[in-house]
């Protein structure tokens, strides 16, 4: 199917207005430290996760809340910051 100039333009708008599915709050279930990866529950499911800043504490515990920033394959790389 060959889209015309209109219909790309219309795709690229919806496709600017959808939030980044892999950013929000996360529960930390195993502990994180900057040399080991830990769990999180995120969107209903549990995921490997793992600091994504240098600046980060060296150890989220369990209980803790994280903000998800982003993900590396199916590594969610989370900021012990909260938004």
């Amino acid at each position: 199917m060959k889209l015309n100039c209109l219909s790309r333009q219309l795709l690229k708008i919806s496709a600017d207005k959808i939030e980044h599915p892999w950013q929000g709050l996360a529960e930390v279930c195993r502990t994180i430290t900057a040399q080991r990866k830990g769990r999180v529950y995120f969107l209903g499911s549990y995921w490997p996760a793992q600091l994504a800043a240098a600046q980060s504490p060296a150890m989220v515990t369990p209980g803790t809340s994280v903000t998800v920033i982003g993900r590396q394959g199916i590594t969610l790389l989370v900021d012990a910051a909260v938004l």
